[in-house]
């Protein structure tokens, strides 16, 4: 009752693991990670893999947020800054009455 793969499946099933492979060796062989790895703290993180997944996770999920406070302080800070602008121009525009008092 259980149906065969086709073979064609197998081939592209091949050619996905050669490809990622070889993007796996393309990381490993790059010059900075190559420099952490020899690091204390890379050494540390390959003998403990649950936390260096935990940390890739963490800085993945954390960049949203961070993102968006950074976005939220640079637009305050544009409304802030065309703000004052707007009010420096308006007060040297305004005529002022003398009371007579």
């Amino acid at each position: 009752m259980v149906k065969e793969e086709p073979p064609s499946t197998s081939k592209d099933l091949q050619e996905l693991q050669r490809r990622v492979s070889l993007l796996i060796a393309s990381v490993q062989s790059n010059s900075k990670v190559v420099a952490f790895m020899k690091s204390p703290v890379g050494q540390y993180l390959d003998r403990h893999p649950f936390l260096a997944l935990t940390l890739l996770v963490f800085a993945a999920v954390s960049a949203v947020p961070v993102g968006c406070f950074l976005v939220l302080v640079l637009l305050t800070s544009l409304a802030a800054f065309v703000g004052v602008i707007l009010l420096e121009v308006s007060s040297e525009n305004m005529i002022y009455v003398k009371p007579i008092i």
